[in-house]
């Protein structure tokens, strides 16, 4: 699966608009016990800020992440799996050289239990992942159940992942779902905000109600649009001990996303 996406917030009344690019890659290796799942990201962030805020804001207009993640999956009985991850990546503004403060490191361990019925399948997930889906890297959660129907449609409820999907036609389907967006980055060359504090570290979080349409294409390319309600938004810069210096205080806003798909197995990852 490669699918690549672009999220842009209209020019609302926030003293910083948002707007992210993403490219995603996901590769499956069969070994003899079990399965690989290389998973590989890479996100760019553009923040603009109001005018009254420059100059300190100059040194974080931009933000790059790529991490590299992979998950191991092996069968444990005729419906339970276990399964391992591993991350590493860099999230920062890359404005001086690259230090250690440029990397993170998060992976987990979790339970799949699959079932299957004559008109629908489903998974029910458990385990505890350190990541920094939501924005500051910390020891998380994750549960989920998920039930995908004969006719396409499906349900998941849990974290990180919760959603409807109801498919129309073959080609066309529609999705609620509860969208998570977030980073925790590095600010290398550490800009003051006033003569005693420099600013470290860069934190954002923001959860929404969104909606997505679907097209499929052909067998393998797929566009989607979707909107998104951001009930919670934070953007707060840190100093080095990574205490708030600054928090902006967002209010809610709409934002777009757009994008495409590309899945050689498409059949087979109907989870997604």
């Amino acid at each position: 699966l490669i699918s690549t996406s672009y999220v842009f917030v209209p020019s609302q009344n926030n003293q910083v608009d948002f707007n992210q690019s993403r490219t995603r890659i996901n590769l499956p290796t069969k070994l003899k016990k079990g399965f690989l799942f290389h998973n590989v990201s890479f996100d760019y962030y553009k923040l603009n800020y109001d005018v009254n805020l420059s100059p300190f804001t100059e040194s974080l207009e931009r933000f790059y992440a790529m991490n590299y993640r992979v998950n191991y999956i092996r069968n444990i009985s005729d419906t339970w799996q276990f399964g391992t991850s591993f991350l590493v990546g860099t999230q920062s503004n890359f404005r001086s050289s690259i230090s250690s403060e440029d990397f993170n490191l998060g992976g987990g361990l979790f339970f799949v239990k699959n079932s299957l019925g004559k008109k629908s399948r489903s998974r029910l997930v458990i385990g505890l992942n350190f990541s920094n889906a939501l924005g500051e890297p910390r020891l998380l959660p994750t549960i989920g159940y998920t039930k995908i129907y004969n006719n396409g449609n499906a349900f998941a409820l849990g974290f990180p992942n919760t959603f409807y999907n109801y498919q129309i036609n073959p080609k066309t389907s529609v999705k609620a779902l509860l969208d998570f967006q977030g980073f925790y980055a590095n600010v290398g060359d550490q800009p003051r905000l006033n003569q005693e504090e420099s600013i470290d570290k860069a934190f954002f979080l923001s959860a929404g109600l969104g909606l997505e349409l679907k097209r499929k294409i052909d067998a393998n390319w797929s566009v989607f649009l979707k909107s998104t309600y951001a009930f919670l938004n934070d953007y707060t810069l840190l100093n080095e001990a990574e205490n708030e210096i600054l928090d902006f205080g967002l209010d809610p806003v709409v934002y777009i996303s757009t994008g495409v798909t590309f899945n050689i197995n498409r059949k087979k990852n109907n989870l997604k």
